[in-house]
Order: C-alpha cells, then structure tokens, then sequence
C-alpha cells in the first residue's frame, strides 16, 4: 500500500515502475511526490533486511522523507533531518539507502543527493552511462551528516533507471550476478519502449537470469 497506485502524469515525462518483494512483504520503496505544478519529487529507497522488520522500518522512513519533503526545499537538509531521525529510532545494525531527486519539468533539471544507494543510470544516445551517486553515507548510523546535491541537465531521449541491488546483485547458478553492465544493456534495448514496459521487461530479465533456488532479495 505504500507503492504508487498509478504513475503521475508529468509530461514530457514517461514514468514507470514496479516492485517484487522477496517475501509477503519487503523493505525495497519507490514514491513519486508532487511538489509544484512543475516539480516532482523522486524517492528509491532500500532498508537492510526483509520481510516484515525491513518493511516495518521502510514505514518509518517514508513517513519521514515525505513529511519532511513537503516542509523543506533543499534536498541536503531533507536528507539531514531524515538522518537525524532514524539516527535517534533505528534499532543498531539497521540503515536505509535512499536516492532522492526534484525533477523540473521546465527547466529539464533533476536535482538530487544519493544517500548510500545504488548509482541510477542516466543513458543518453552516443554516451557512455552516467552514474548519479553525489550525495553522502547510508542513512540512520551517522549522525550529523551533510548531503552533497547534485544537478543533471536532461536532453530528449534521456533514459533515467532506478533500481534497488536486488536487480544487481541476483545470482545465476554459476554464481555470476545481473550486475550493471546487464542492467545498462537490457534498459538500451528497451529504451523505446513505455516506461512501465521497460520496468517489467528488465525484471523479466532479472528473473529469467536468477537461479531458480537462489535466495530472492526484494526487486
């Protein structure tokens, strides 16, 4: 209940996404939040563990980040004040990696800090993939963290993928994992598609790669 029912309209935009939790529930998260007519807020997010304490604490940090997106601007002090807080009510050993971006549909601008997450892919035609991983440490162990934010100018055909490490880490039978190269190719051969078709196409790919008795984490 706490995924995206429906993608957000936000042209010239074409959003999409999904989720496979590795059990009946999971601490993998995805959001979009509407800021102003023209900026959209872009959250992916992955709490250590599964199951129900992953998703138990994933309640905590989206409570938070979308409290605390909606009273702040600046995505440095979003992140801080989130840190601040799972810092203080995380049980030890636990941590939450997050990518939060603002995207502006005017300007063409996704600005962002990556909090210990797996780099999103930005794939532009003729260019090598570009990683967005500007930002700081994993969230709820450090306290007194700042975020670094970055900026990405898009161009037309820009293909943005988000993903959590159950897509990169999944493991054949020889032991050998999808890793990025494989998530890079298989969003390229898709690029023309939908967004949501892209989605579930490289999950399909993720699944067909995986081994059948390999021990799923969330996707």
């Amino acid at each position: 209940t706490f995924l995206p029912k429906t993608m957000p309209l936000f042209q010239p935009y074409d959003l999409g996404g999904m989720n496979f939790p590795s059990s009946e529930v999971g601490g993998d998260y995805f959001d979009f939040v509407p800021i102003t007519e023209s900026d959209l807020g872009v959250i992916m997010s992955d709490v250590a563990g599964h199951g129900v304490a992953a998703a138990l604490l994933m309640a905590n940090f989206r409570a938070c980040i979308l409290i605390e997106s909606r009273a702040h601007y600046a995505i440095r002090t979003i992140l801080s004040r989130v840190n601040e807080f799972l810092v203080e009510t995380n049980p030890p050993d636990s941590f939450v990696t997050a990518f939060y971006g603002v995207l502006n549909r005017e300007r063409h601008i996704l600005t962002y800090s990556n909090a210990g997450h797996n780099p999103p892919l930005l794939l532009r035609k003729g260019e090598t993939p570009r990683q967005l991983s500007a930002g700081g440490p994993i969230l709820g162990v450090f306290p007194g963290v700042e975020y670094e934010e970055a900026h990405v100018q898009l161009q037309a055909g820009d293909l943005l993928v988000f993903y959590t490490d159950g897509v990169t880490e999944a493991e054949n039978s020889g032991g050998e994992q999808f890793g990025v190269e494989r998530l890079s190719d298989a969003a390229k051969r898709y690029a023309t598609l939908p967004a949501y078709e892209i989605a579930r196409r490289i999950s399909h790919d993720v699944h067909e790669f995986q081994a059948q008795d390999e021990n799923q984490d969330d996707l």
